[in-house]
């Protein structure tokens, strides 16, 4: 799981209402390109904590397959652009 909150709550997995600290976990994790791995945020609500983490630049996108969550830090979404666009001859700028 790539988010984990400060309390398990019944029923819901997050409590969209309440206030509660959520740690992120970066998926990609490559200190390579300058991922620290995770980013924590304190007393938010769950769309406050998703719409911060959009606003930084990481991205959040699910496997329709698995149902699984993926989550990316702005360095590797950066870093996963560059080696996309080289592998199909582009410049990157």
């Amino acid at each position: 799981m790539a988010i984990e909150r400060g309390r398990k709550l019944s029923g819901n997995f997050y409590d969209s209402k309440q206030h509660q600290d959520f740690e992120v976990f970066c998926d990609t994790g490559d200190s390579k390109h300058g991922c620290h791995g995770c980013k924590d945020f304190e007393n938010l609500r769950w769309h406050e904590m998703i719409a911060a983490l959009k606003e930084e630049g990481w991205t959040i996108t699910k496997n329709n397959q698995t149902g699984e969550w993926k989550h990316r830090c702005p360095a590797c979404v950066k870093a996963k652009k560059k080696t996309f666009i080289e592998a199909y001859g582009g410049k990157v700028t």
